[in-house]
Parts: structure tokens; C-alpha cells; sequence
């Protein structure tokens, strides 16, 4: 199959590092200059067509890339594999294509994600001719990935978990899987997080291993919004609780496994935003990197805001607030955090410049001392042919060892309009 890439021939199109905070910063740490930052090619499908919205959600473990696109592949989905050549990214090309089997109308969608060791990959779907939602699990070949349907697939114990799949995430021994709840039709339940256990013979058509409860649940509180898991650890996020507007704030329920393995429980820790607010948005998107965990306020109009970093205390995962706040209040911003991904020190954040007319990447890296409230990024990057209505990064970002990848579902490529497209950065 042909593969269409477009190849930055410059180190960098737009990078701005921050040697020092301005003059009207509030942040007690400064800034030295940011890590340099090489956009390394561009991507697009090999089937693209209209509204296919490539890079609607994205992933990267080590030398393997999945892009998730909704509509290609006749309307039903497809995620797109590229393995990293011996090259280098920057000459990557097409290395399988995953599909869902049985299925007929409907799509597998985002969000895609992918087990550090690069073996396991999940992705939501949504077909009419399947009694329940599922979500789906590739287990890469012994001879390595190749053009495949899905493994297995994972659902709810009672079936028809509304917006199951809604939020996804694996270590490969553990996929993680939020459903909202709330389908109204009298259908005002608060939301769920389904913890899916590999088995010893590996992953197959299972139902859940445990549920990860919320201890105060409210209706409608879109519990399961955002999850992370991590070996030991687990995040759930909720949002609020409520219709409109929210009557409870947002907040990160963190659990931490039991020494006999997962079972269903309650939370270990509650980590809410100070100051305190019903509508702060917190648990939206959440990222879980060893014993840190990023989740960005959804505040609109508030670049100060910020996204939140919480660390684990020595004693383990207690209740409490943010560790630092994580802001830019460059020129223009008008707020942050449509996009978040974590990886080690380095936390990437999706800025929004005039009301999202451009986006940016931006990124933080965690001083030696330790994470500080900041108001400004060490590094922004915008890619050079970005234009209104890409959707840069909506819960599209992802890292590994200093490989970014970000979504622009929404982009014009090759003279189709939101066929999508994904970059790939290197951080140095």
C-alpha cells in the first residue's frame, strides 16, 4: 500500500523556549531553556478520504506507533501500526492495519492504546449488530504485527454499560475501561471503572476481573471520564456530579492493588484541585507516570488554570491536593489541556491560542528539585502547515523515551477535507 508522509526538512518549524519567566509571572521556579525539540515527519493514511479524521486519538510504547481513524476502511474503522524503521522515525511507512471482525455497522474508535512493551493494543468500538459495547484487544504475532482482526474482546458482566470504552487504559497485564453512565431515559447513574485482568493463557473474550469504585458516587457525575494504570496503581477520574452544571467538583480517585491481586474496591486516595471549585473539570484526562500523575482543569477562558501534578507521598497515595500547577500565560493563550500525555519528567500539554484557531505543544520538564508551580512551558512547538480546525492534540498526545506523537484528526490533507493526520516529535 502506498504511504503518504510529509518529511520536515528543518530541525524545527516553531519553537519557542523559555529561558526565564516574565516580569508579571507568578511561578516560584524559574525556567532554564527547554530541551530542543525535532519535528521528525508527518503522517498520513495510505486510504485517507473524507472526514476520516486520522489521529483522532493516538499512542507510542517504544518502537511502535497506533494511530486510531473512525471513518476509513469503509466507514468502519481501522488503527494504523507503524513500527520505527532502522532509519529512524522520520522514515517510518505503513506497518499493518488492525481491524474489528464479525461487526457491520458502526466504527472502532478512539481512544487506542498500547502496553509499554509495545505488545498489546486496545481500542474502543461501537457496532449496531453487537448486544453490548465492547472494546477490543491485538496481541501482536510471535513474528510481529501484521494486518489483523482483533484478539479478543471485553465487556460488562450486565451488557449495555452506556459509554463503555468511553476512557481506556493497559499495562498489558491490566486493561482499564470507564463507562460514563447517565444514558438519561431515567438512566441517571453515576459512572464505572471495569478492571480486566489478563489470564494466565493470555487475553480473551472475558468480562470484567473487578470494578474500581468511587466511595461518594452522585448521579451523572461521569465517573470513568478519564482512567491510568500503571502496574500497582490506578487512576479514575470524575468530573463532577449532576446534569448542568455540575454540583460537586472534579476529582482523581487513585487505588492501589491489594498483595492478593485486583479485586472490586473503593478508592485507597481522593486528590482534589485547591482551590475548590464545582466547575473546576478536574478529572477529565488523567496521565499516570510512575509516581506522578498529570490531569488538567477543563476551565475555558483560563490559561492559569493550568494542569495539576500530583506526586505520591513517601507513606504511599493519601488524600490531598496538587503538588504544582502547571500554566502558560503566553501571549494569546486562551487555555490548556484539550491534550495531555506524561512520561518520566516530562509532561506535554495542548495549549489553545485564540480561543483554538491554533493549538500548540507545549512542554514541561520537571526541575531538578522536583515538580514547582510554573507559569510559562519550557518548550512550545507548532507544527508548520497547521490550520483552524485540525483539532491539534485533542486527547490525541502521546510519549515514550522522548517521542511525541500528536493527532490532528481534523486536518485537510491531499484534498480531503478532516481527512487527519499525526506528527511525530522528538524531544532531545
Amino acid at each position: 500500500m502506498k504511504f503518504t508522509s510529509l518529511p520536515v526538512l528543518s530541525l524545527l518549524l516553531a519553537v519557542w523556549c523559555s529561558a526565564q519567566q516574565p516580569a508579571n509571572s507568578d511561578s516560584s521556579a524559574a525556567h532554564a531553556p527547554g530541551k530542543p525539540v525535532q519535528q521528525l515527519v508527518e503522517l498520513t493514511p495510505p486510504d485517507g478520504g473524507f472526514d476520516g479524521f486520522f489521529g483522532q486519538s493516538v499512542a507510542i510504547a517504544g518502537d511502535t506507533i497506533a494511530i486510531e481513524s473512525f471513518s476509513n476502511n469503509n466507514g468502519q474503522g481501522a488503527i494504523y501500526l507503524y513500527v520505527k524503521p532502522a532509519t529512524g522515525w522520520k522514515d517510518a511507512t505503513l506497518t499493518a492495519q488492525l481491524t474489528a471482525a464479525n461487526v457491520s455497522t458502526g466504527w472502532l474508535g478512539g481512544p487506542v492504546l498500547i502496553s509499554p512493551d509495545g505488545n498489546t493494543i486496545v481500542v474502543n468500538g461501537t457496532f449496531s449488530n453487537t448486544p453490548y459495547p465492547e472494546v477490543f484487544v491485538f496481541v501482536k504475532p510471535t513474528g510481529g504485527w501484521v494486518n489483523m482482526t482483533q484478539t479478543a474482546s471485553l465487556h460488562a458482566t450486565h451488557g449495555g454499560a452506556f459509554d463503555f470504552g468511553y476512557s481506556i487504559a493497559t499495562d498489558g497485564d491490566n486493561i482499564l475501561v470507564g463507562s460514563l453512565g447517565c444514558s438519561g431515559d431515567g438512566d441517571f447513574s453515576s459512572g464505572a471503572a471495569y478492571l480486566f485482568v489478563k489470564p494466565a493463557g493470555g487475553w480473551t473474550d472475558m468480562t470484567e476481573t473487578a470494578m474500581l469504585e468511587e466511595t461518594d458516587p452522585i448521579g451523572c457525575d461521569d465517573y470513568g471520564a478519564a482512567v491510568a494504570i500503571q502496574g500497582d496503581t490506578a487512576v479514575v477520574g470524575r468530573t463532577g456530579g449532576g446534569m448542568t452544571p455540575p454540583v460537586a467538583p472534579g476529582a482523581l480517585y487513585v487505588f492501589t492493588k491489594p498483595a492478593g491481586g485486583w479485586i472490586t474496591m473503593g478508592q485507597t486516595a481522593k486528590l482534589m484541585a485547591q482551590p475548590n471549585r464545582a466547575t473546576n473539570g478536574l478529572g477529565f484526562s488523567v496521565a499516570l507516570s510512575g509516581s506522578t500523575i498529570l490531569a488538567p482543569l477543563t476551565l475555558t477562558g483560563s490559561p492559569r488554570s493550568g494542569a495539576y501534578i500530583f506526586t505520591k507521598p513517601a507513606g504511599g497515595w493519601a488524600n490531598g491536593a496538587q503538588t504544582a500547577s502547571l500554566a502558560n500565560i503566553s501571549k494569546g493563550v486562551t487555555s490548556i489541556g484539550v491534550g495531555i500525555a506524561l512520561d518520566g519528567s516530562t509532561a506535554a500539554v495542548i495549549a489553545n491560542y485564540r480561543g483554538g484557531t491554533t493549538r500548540a505543544l507545549t512542554l514541561y520538564d520537571e526541575p531538578a528539585n522536583g515538580w514547582q508551580n510554573v507559569s510559562m512551558p519550557d518548550t512550545t512547538v507548532i507544527p508548520s502547515d497547521e490550520a483552524p480546525n485540525d483539532s491539534l492534540g485533542t486527547r490525541a498526545v502521546s510519549m515514550s523515551g522522548g517521542i511525541i506523537v500528536v493527532g490532528a484528526p481534523g486536518a485537510s490533507r491531499n484534498g480531503n477535507a478532516a481527512e487527519g493526520a499525526a506528527y511525530i516529535f522528538q524531544q532531545n
